[in-house]
Protein backbone atom coordinates (compact mmCIF):
# COMPACT_ATOMS: atom_id res chain seq x y z
CA UNK A 1 0.00 0.00 0.00
CA UNK A 2 2.96 2.23 0.21
CA UNK A 3 3.74 2.31 -3.11
CA UNK A 4 0.50 3.04 -4.68
CA UNK A 5 1.06 6.60 -6.02
CA UNK A 6 4.20 5.43 -7.56
CA UNK A 7 2.01 3.62 -10.19
CA UNK A 8 -0.39 6.57 -9.90
CA UNK A 9 2.01 8.62 -11.58
CA UNK A 10 3.30 6.18 -14.05
CA UNK A 11 -0.23 5.60 -15.65
CA UNK A 12 -0.80 9.51 -15.51
CA UNK A 13 2.33 9.94 -17.28
CA UNK A 14 1.40 7.51 -20.12
CA UNK A 15 -2.18 9.19 -20.14
CA UNK A 16 -0.29 12.52 -20.52
CA UNK A 17 1.78 11.06 -23.37
CA UNK A 18 -0.99 9.76 -25.39
CA UNK A 19 -3.00 12.85 -25.70
CA UNK A 20 0.16 14.69 -26.44
CA UNK A 21 0.81 12.86 -29.56
CA UNK A 22 -2.73 12.69 -30.80
CA UNK A 23 -2.84 16.63 -30.81
CA UNK A 24 0.36 16.63 -32.79
CA UNK A 25 -0.92 14.11 -35.48
CA UNK A 26 -4.06 15.97 -35.74
CA UNK A 27 -2.37 19.76 -35.89
CA UNK A 28 -0.18 18.87 -39.21
CA UNK A 29 -1.67 20.42 -42.38
CA UNK A 30 -3.04 17.67 -44.86
CA UNK A 31 -1.85 17.08 -48.32
CA UNK A 32 -4.42 17.41 -51.08
CA UNK A 33 -5.87 13.61 -52.26
CA UNK A 34 -3.88 12.06 -54.98
CA UNK A 35 -6.46 10.60 -57.83
CA UNK A 36 -6.67 7.10 -58.04
CA UNK A 37 -3.26 5.28 -59.52
CA UNK A 38 -1.43 9.24 -59.62
CA UNK A 39 2.06 8.86 -58.86
CA UNK A 40 3.09 12.68 -57.89
CA UNK A 41 6.91 13.17 -58.07
CA UNK A 42 8.65 16.34 -57.98
CA UNK A 43 10.43 16.98 -62.44
CA UNK A 44 13.84 17.32 -59.73
CA UNK A 45 14.02 13.27 -58.33
CA UNK A 46 16.16 11.40 -59.53
CA UNK A 47 14.02 8.60 -60.87
CA UNK A 48 12.49 10.72 -63.31
CA UNK A 49 15.84 11.71 -64.79
CA UNK A 50 17.06 8.10 -64.48
CA UNK A 51 14.24 6.97 -67.50
CA UNK A 52 15.36 10.33 -70.31
CA UNK A 53 15.16 8.59 -73.58
CA UNK A 54 19.30 9.24 -75.46
CA UNK A 55 19.13 11.39 -78.13
CA UNK A 56 19.06 9.20 -81.45
CA UNK A 57 21.82 9.20 -83.68
CA UNK A 58 21.49 9.78 -87.40
CA UNK A 59 24.38 9.28 -89.80
CA UNK A 60 24.34 10.16 -93.36
CA UNK A 61 25.92 8.10 -96.82
CA UNK A 62 26.07 8.24 -100.48
CA UNK A 63 26.46 5.76 -102.72
CA UNK A 64 25.86 5.46 -106.45
CA UNK A 65 23.78 3.15 -108.56
CA UNK A 66 26.38 2.21 -111.35
CA UNK A 67 26.13 -1.43 -112.73
CA UNK A 68 24.25 -2.21 -109.12
CA UNK A 69 21.04 -1.61 -108.45
CA UNK A 70 19.85 0.52 -105.77
CA UNK A 71 18.40 -1.76 -103.94
CA UNK A 72 21.51 -3.08 -102.58
CA UNK A 73 22.68 -0.16 -100.17
CA UNK A 74 19.34 0.34 -99.15
CA UNK A 75 19.34 -3.26 -97.95
CA UNK A 76 23.09 -2.83 -96.20
CA UNK A 77 21.37 0.37 -94.84
CA UNK A 78 18.16 -1.36 -93.40
CA UNK A 79 20.99 -4.21 -92.15
CA UNK A 80 22.72 -1.43 -90.04
CA UNK A 81 19.39 0.09 -88.58
CA UNK A 82 18.74 -2.79 -86.92
CA UNK A 83 21.82 -2.89 -84.94
CA UNK A 84 19.98 0.26 -83.30
CA UNK A 85 23.74 1.84 -83.74
CA UNK A 86 22.12 4.31 -85.67
CA UNK A 87 19.53 5.77 -88.34
CA UNK A 88 20.70 6.56 -91.60
CA UNK A 89 20.17 8.98 -94.59
CA UNK A 90 21.20 7.47 -97.52
CA UNK A 91 21.37 9.04 -101.01
CA UNK A 92 22.15 6.84 -104.02
CA UNK A 93 22.89 8.64 -106.93
CA UNK A 94 22.08 7.21 -110.67
CA UNK A 95 25.81 7.35 -111.95
CA UNK A 96 29.41 7.52 -110.33
CA UNK A 97 29.71 10.87 -112.32
CA UNK A 98 26.84 12.32 -110.47
CA UNK A 99 28.04 11.08 -107.30
CA UNK A 100 31.69 12.35 -108.34
CA UNK A 101 30.22 15.51 -108.84
CA UNK A 102 28.39 16.46 -106.01
CA UNK A 103 31.09 15.12 -103.78
CA UNK A 104 33.12 17.79 -105.49
CA UNK A 105 30.83 20.80 -104.56
CA UNK A 106 30.33 19.03 -101.04
CA UNK A 107 33.78 19.44 -100.77
CA UNK A 108 34.16 23.30 -101.94
CA UNK A 109 31.45 23.76 -99.16
CA UNK A 110 32.89 21.42 -96.37
CA UNK A 111 30.33 19.85 -95.65
CA UNK A 112 30.54 16.36 -96.53
CA UNK A 113 27.80 12.97 -95.63
CA UNK A 114 29.35 11.19 -92.57
CA UNK A 115 30.31 8.14 -94.60
CA UNK A 116 31.40 7.99 -98.47
CA UNK A 117 33.32 6.53 -100.71
CA UNK A 118 36.92 7.37 -101.96
CA UNK A 119 40.00 5.63 -104.60
CA UNK A 120 43.54 5.08 -103.57
CA UNK A 121 44.55 7.28 -105.45
CA UNK A 122 43.23 10.88 -103.61
CA UNK A 123 43.34 9.06 -100.44
CA UNK A 124 46.39 11.43 -99.27
CA UNK A 125 45.10 15.08 -101.02
CA UNK A 126 41.99 14.08 -99.03
CA UNK A 127 43.72 13.44 -95.72
CA UNK A 128 45.81 16.86 -96.37
CA UNK A 129 42.99 18.65 -96.83
CA UNK A 130 41.34 17.53 -93.89
CA UNK A 131 38.18 16.11 -95.08
CA UNK A 132 38.89 12.42 -93.62
CA UNK A 133 38.94 10.82 -90.17
CA UNK A 134 41.10 8.25 -89.45
CA UNK A 135 38.73 4.93 -88.74
CA UNK A 136 39.69 2.84 -85.90
CA UNK A 137 40.86 -0.69 -87.31
CA UNK A 138 42.39 -3.36 -84.87
CA UNK A 139 45.03 -5.61 -85.77
CA UNK A 140 42.20 -8.71 -86.12
CA UNK A 141 40.13 -6.59 -87.83
CA UNK A 142 43.08 -5.97 -90.56
CA UNK A 143 43.02 -9.31 -91.39
CA UNK A 144 39.38 -9.37 -92.66
CA UNK A 145 40.99 -6.96 -95.63
CA UNK A 146 43.13 -8.08 -98.75
CA UNK A 147 46.42 -6.64 -97.57
CA UNK A 148 46.87 -4.90 -100.64
CA UNK A 149 44.06 -3.18 -100.57
CA UNK A 150 44.34 -2.01 -97.87
CA UNK A 151 47.86 -1.12 -98.07
CA UNK A 152 47.71 2.20 -99.88
CA UNK A 153 44.94 3.85 -97.33
CA UNK A 154 47.23 2.78 -94.17
CA UNK A 155 49.24 6.32 -92.98
CA UNK A 156 51.25 5.84 -89.94
CA UNK A 157 49.40 3.39 -88.11
CA UNK A 158 46.03 5.20 -89.25
CA UNK A 159 43.42 4.10 -92.08
CA UNK A 160 42.16 6.70 -93.80
CA UNK A 161 39.11 4.53 -95.82
CA UNK A 162 38.07 0.79 -95.38
CA UNK A 163 38.67 -1.04 -98.94
CA UNK A 164 35.60 -2.67 -100.35
CA UNK A 165 37.31 -3.34 -103.79
CA UNK A 166 40.31 -3.71 -105.90
CA UNK A 167 41.63 -4.22 -109.68
CA UNK A 168 44.66 -5.12 -111.21
CA UNK A 169 46.72 -6.00 -114.10
CA UNK A 170 46.31 -9.71 -115.25
CA UNK A 171 46.67 -11.40 -118.91
CA UNK A 172 43.86 -12.67 -121.13
CA UNK A 173 43.82 -14.93 -123.94
CA UNK A 174 41.64 -16.34 -126.53
CA UNK A 175 41.93 -20.23 -125.88
CA UNK A 176 40.72 -20.82 -129.34
CA UNK A 177 43.94 -19.26 -131.08
CA UNK A 178 46.09 -21.53 -128.59
CA UNK A 179 44.47 -24.58 -129.27
CA UNK A 180 44.43 -24.08 -133.05
CA UNK A 181 48.25 -23.83 -132.79
CA UNK A 182 48.20 -26.38 -130.21
CA UNK A 183 50.11 -24.90 -127.79
CA UNK A 184 49.58 -24.72 -123.84
CA UNK A 185 47.90 -21.64 -122.38
CA UNK A 186 49.80 -18.92 -120.81
CA UNK A 187 50.32 -19.73 -117.17
CA UNK A 188 52.80 -18.64 -114.35
CA UNK A 189 56.04 -19.76 -116.12
CA UNK A 190 55.69 -17.28 -118.60
CA UNK A 191 58.51 -14.82 -118.76
CA UNK A 192 58.97 -11.82 -121.06
CA UNK A 193 60.54 -13.88 -124.19
CA UNK A 194 58.03 -15.94 -123.73
CA UNK A 195 55.10 -13.20 -124.09
CA UNK A 196 57.13 -11.74 -127.48
CA UNK A 197 57.42 -15.30 -129.33
CA UNK A 198 53.80 -16.07 -128.47
CA UNK A 199 52.34 -12.89 -129.41
CA UNK A 200 54.37 -12.72 -132.74
CA UNK A 201 52.80 -16.03 -132.84
CA UNK A 202 49.07 -15.08 -132.34
CA UNK A 203 49.65 -12.08 -134.86
CA UNK A 204 47.43 -12.52 -138.09
CA UNK A 205 48.24 -10.00 -140.99
CA UNK A 206 45.60 -8.85 -142.57
CA UNK A 207 44.41 -10.16 -146.05
CA UNK A 208 42.10 -8.55 -148.24
CA UNK A 209 42.73 -4.72 -148.53
CA UNK A 210 40.22 -3.53 -146.15
CA UNK A 211 40.27 -6.26 -143.27
CA UNK A 212 41.95 -5.06 -140.05
CA UNK A 213 44.88 -7.33 -138.58
CA UNK A 214 44.07 -9.72 -135.85
CA UNK A 215 46.93 -8.44 -132.86
CA UNK A 216 48.87 -10.38 -130.44
CA UNK A 217 48.35 -8.17 -127.51
CA UNK A 218 46.70 -5.28 -126.49
CA UNK A 219 48.13 -3.38 -124.06
CA UNK A 220 47.35 -0.31 -121.61
CA UNK A 221 49.89 2.51 -122.39
CA UNK A 222 50.05 3.95 -119.22
CA UNK A 223 51.91 4.55 -115.39
CA UNK A 224 51.11 1.56 -114.28
CA UNK A 225 52.00 -1.00 -116.96
CA UNK A 226 55.56 0.64 -116.92
CA UNK A 227 55.30 0.24 -112.65
CA UNK A 228 54.54 -3.36 -112.85
CA UNK A 229 57.06 -4.48 -115.38
CA UNK A 230 59.59 -2.19 -113.23
CA UNK A 231 59.04 -4.26 -110.54
CA UNK A 232 59.14 -7.37 -112.07
CA UNK A 233 62.66 -6.15 -113.32
CA UNK A 234 63.75 -5.50 -109.41
CA UNK A 235 62.52 -1.81 -109.40
CA UNK A 236 59.98 0.43 -109.13
CA UNK A 237 58.64 3.58 -110.18
CA UNK A 238 57.43 4.52 -106.80
CA UNK A 239 56.43 2.79 -103.52
CA UNK A 240 54.03 4.22 -101.39
CA UNK A 241 54.81 8.45 -101.01
CA UNK A 242 57.79 7.64 -102.97
CA UNK A 243 58.40 8.85 -106.31
CA UNK A 244 61.53 6.52 -107.21
CA UNK A 245 62.08 7.48 -110.88
CA UNK A 246 65.53 8.10 -111.30
CA UNK A 247 66.71 6.95 -108.16
CA UNK A 248 70.26 5.05 -108.21
CA UNK A 249 69.43 2.24 -106.60
CA UNK A 250 66.10 1.47 -109.25
CA UNK A 251 67.07 3.37 -112.23
CA UNK A 252 68.91 0.07 -113.95
CA UNK A 253 65.35 -1.44 -113.67
CA UNK A 254 63.40 1.34 -114.81
CA UNK A 255 65.07 1.51 -117.95
CA UNK A 256 65.17 -1.92 -118.59
CA UNK A 257 61.35 -2.51 -118.45
CA UNK A 258 61.24 0.89 -120.55
CA UNK A 259 63.38 -0.42 -123.32
CA UNK A 260 61.77 -3.89 -123.37
CA UNK A 261 58.18 -2.14 -123.58
CA UNK A 262 59.16 0.13 -126.08
CA UNK A 263 61.14 -3.22 -128.55
CA UNK A 264 58.11 -4.87 -127.77
CA UNK A 265 55.50 -2.16 -129.26
CA UNK A 266 58.20 -0.51 -131.99
CA UNK A 267 60.00 -3.46 -132.84
CA UNK A 268 57.63 -5.94 -133.92
CA UNK A 269 54.36 -6.02 -135.86
CA UNK A 270 52.32 -6.95 -132.77
CA UNK A 271 50.55 -4.16 -130.63
CA UNK A 272 48.00 -1.60 -132.09
CA UNK A 273 49.83 1.91 -132.40
CA UNK A 274 49.56 4.33 -130.70
CA UNK A 275 48.82 1.94 -128.18
CA UNK A 276 45.88 3.46 -125.89
CA UNK A 277 45.99 4.16 -122.24
CA UNK A 278 43.19 1.88 -121.89
CA UNK A 279 43.24 -2.04 -123.00
CA UNK A 280 40.73 -4.97 -123.84
CA UNK A 281 38.06 -3.46 -126.41
CA UNK A 282 40.32 -5.09 -129.29
CA UNK A 283 40.40 -8.15 -127.39
CA UNK A 284 36.62 -8.02 -126.49
CA UNK A 285 35.78 -7.58 -130.83
CA UNK A 286 38.53 -10.40 -131.48
CA UNK A 287 41.14 -8.01 -132.92
CA UNK A 288 43.19 -8.72 -130.51
CA UNK A 289 44.10 -12.91 -129.54
CA UNK A 290 45.89 -10.76 -125.83
CA UNK A 291 45.54 -8.64 -123.59
CA UNK A 292 46.69 -7.44 -120.53
CA UNK A 293 43.85 -5.65 -119.01
CA UNK A 294 41.99 -5.16 -115.06
CA UNK A 295 39.06 -7.25 -114.13
CA UNK A 296 36.54 -5.03 -116.17
CA UNK A 297 37.42 -6.88 -118.92
CA UNK A 298 36.30 -10.31 -117.09
CA UNK A 299 33.06 -9.03 -116.48
CA UNK A 300 32.16 -8.06 -120.35
CA UNK A 301 33.98 -11.45 -121.46
CA UNK A 302 30.93 -13.15 -119.49
CA UNK A 303 28.55 -10.96 -121.07
CA UNK A 304 29.36 -12.62 -124.45
CA UNK A 305 29.39 -15.66 -125.79
CA UNK A 306 31.92 -15.33 -129.26
CA UNK A 307 35.19 -15.87 -127.32
CA UNK A 308 36.28 -18.75 -125.23
CA UNK A 309 38.81 -17.35 -123.43
CA UNK A 310 41.06 -17.74 -120.08
CA UNK A 311 42.77 -15.38 -117.55
CA UNK A 312 46.45 -15.73 -115.96
CA UNK A 313 49.25 -13.66 -114.08
CA UNK A 314 50.84 -11.11 -115.43
CA UNK A 315 54.28 -12.65 -117.68
CA UNK A 316 57.51 -11.91 -115.32
CA UNK A 317 61.03 -11.26 -115.58
CA UNK A 318 63.40 -11.45 -112.34
CA UNK A 319 60.02 -11.19 -109.95
CA UNK A 320 56.15 -11.59 -110.10
CA UNK A 321 54.22 -8.03 -109.66
CA UNK A 322 51.77 -6.11 -110.93
CA UNK A 323 49.90 -2.48 -110.61
CA UNK A 324 46.82 -2.77 -107.96
CA UNK A 325 43.98 -0.10 -107.53
CA UNK A 326 41.31 -0.10 -104.62
CA UNK A 327 38.78 1.96 -103.37
CA UNK A 328 36.96 2.31 -99.81
CA UNK A 329 34.71 4.11 -97.06
CA UNK A 330 35.90 6.84 -95.28
CA UNK A 331 34.53 8.95 -92.75
CA UNK A 332 34.11 12.56 -92.93
CA UNK A 333 36.36 14.71 -90.65
CA UNK A 334 33.50 17.11 -89.61
CA UNK A 335 30.97 13.70 -88.71
CA UNK A 336 29.51 14.35 -85.14
CA UNK A 337 30.07 10.07 -84.23
CA UNK A 338 33.17 8.65 -85.73
CA UNK A 339 33.14 5.88 -83.98
CA UNK A 340 29.24 5.04 -85.09
CA UNK A 341 30.10 6.39 -89.23
CA UNK A 342 33.01 3.55 -89.00
CA UNK A 343 30.36 0.98 -88.43
CA UNK A 344 28.52 2.21 -90.92
CA UNK A 345 31.76 2.46 -93.34
CA UNK A 346 32.38 -1.49 -92.74
CA UNK A 347 28.97 -2.12 -93.64
CA UNK A 348 29.67 -0.88 -96.86
CA UNK A 349 32.45 -1.92 -97.23
CA UNK A 350 30.87 -5.32 -97.49
CA UNK A 351 29.83 -4.76 -101.05
CA UNK A 352 32.54 -4.03 -103.97
CA UNK A 353 30.49 -0.58 -105.62
CA UNK A 354 31.17 -1.83 -109.00
CA UNK A 355 30.34 -5.80 -110.18
CA UNK A 356 33.51 -5.42 -111.88
CA UNK A 357 35.89 -5.07 -109.21
CA UNK A 358 36.94 -7.67 -106.92
CA UNK A 359 35.69 -7.52 -103.44
CA UNK A 360 38.20 -6.29 -100.93
CA UNK A 361 36.96 -8.67 -98.39
CA UNK A 362 39.54 -11.35 -97.27
CA UNK A 363 39.11 -14.95 -98.14
CA UNK A 364 37.53 -17.29 -95.59
CA UNK A 365 39.46 -20.53 -95.16
CA UNK A 366 36.74 -22.63 -96.82
CA UNK A 367 35.72 -20.44 -99.58
CA UNK A 368 36.26 -22.06 -102.90
CA UNK A 369 36.92 -19.67 -105.63
CA UNK A 370 36.67 -19.92 -109.33
CA UNK A 371 39.08 -19.84 -111.75
CA UNK A 372 39.04 -16.62 -112.75
CA UNK A 373 38.64 -15.29 -109.38
CA UNK A 374 41.99 -17.38 -108.20
CA UNK A 375 43.98 -15.32 -110.74
CA UNK A 376 43.35 -12.22 -108.81
CA UNK A 377 43.27 -13.10 -105.02
CA UNK A 378 46.79 -14.68 -106.18
CA UNK A 379 48.15 -11.61 -107.95
CA UNK A 380 46.65 -9.58 -104.98
CA UNK A 381 49.41 -11.10 -102.79
CA UNK A 382 52.61 -9.75 -105.26
CA UNK A 383 50.86 -6.33 -106.45
CA UNK A 384 52.16 -2.91 -106.04
CA UNK A 385 49.27 -0.55 -105.02
CA UNK A 386 48.61 2.93 -106.62
CA UNK A 387 51.26 6.12 -105.86
CA UNK A 388 50.04 8.19 -102.41
CA UNK A 389 50.90 11.34 -103.09
CA UNK A 390 48.85 14.12 -102.78
CA UNK A 391 49.11 14.92 -106.24
CA UNK A 392 48.63 10.81 -107.32
CA UNK A 393 45.80 11.57 -109.60
CA UNK A 394 47.78 14.59 -111.59
CA UNK A 395 51.10 12.87 -111.76
CA UNK A 396 49.23 9.29 -113.75
CA UNK A 397 47.55 11.93 -115.78
CA UNK A 398 51.06 13.42 -117.04
CA UNK A 399 53.20 10.58 -117.12
CA UNK A 400 50.63 8.84 -119.22
CA UNK A 401 49.82 11.88 -121.70
CA UNK A 402 54.14 12.11 -121.89
CA UNK A 403 54.37 8.03 -122.36
CA UNK A 404 52.04 7.88 -125.36
CA UNK A 405 54.38 11.11 -126.81
CA UNK A 406 58.03 9.15 -126.21
CA UNK A 407 56.78 6.00 -127.74
CA UNK A 408 55.58 7.86 -130.84
CA UNK A 409 59.29 9.60 -131.49
CA UNK A 410 61.19 8.19 -134.55
CA UNK A 411 63.82 6.96 -132.18
CA UNK A 412 62.13 6.78 -128.41
CA UNK A 413 64.75 6.77 -126.13
CA UNK A 414 64.35 5.25 -122.63
CA UNK A 415 67.07 7.63 -120.71
CA UNK A 416 64.75 10.25 -122.28
CA UNK A 417 61.98 9.32 -120.59
CA UNK A 418 63.29 8.64 -117.55
CA UNK A 419 65.31 11.74 -117.30
CA UNK A 420 61.35 13.33 -117.93
CA UNK A 421 60.20 10.99 -115.14
CA UNK A 422 63.16 12.22 -112.35
CA UNK A 423 62.25 15.74 -113.07
CA UNK A 424 58.52 15.66 -111.99
CA UNK A 425 60.06 15.82 -108.30
CA UNK A 426 63.10 17.24 -108.51
CA UNK A 427 65.40 15.53 -105.93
Amino acid sequence: MKRWWIWAVVVLTFLVTGVALWWVIQSRPKLPAADAGELRIRPSTPLLMSVQKRPEIELSAWAFKGSLPGAVWDRIKDGFEKTGTATVSLTVYDSEDQYRDALKQAMAKRVLPDVFLIGSDEAEALRESGYVAPVPLTADDEKNYVPAALAPFRREGKTLAIPSEFNLLVLYYNRAVFDHAGIAYPDVHWTWPIMVSMSQLAYKAPKPVDQKPVYGMELPWRLELWQAFACQAGGKLYDGQQWLAGDSKYAAAQLKALAFLRDYVRNYVIVPRPPSADSGQLFLTGQANMAIAGSELARQLREQSLIRWGVCPLPHDDARATALDSRGWAVSNWSRHPAEAAQLARAFATQPTRNDWISAQALKSDEVLGEIEKVFYDSAAYAQPTLQLPTAVEVEKKVNEEMGRWIMQPNPSPEAMLDWASKIFPR
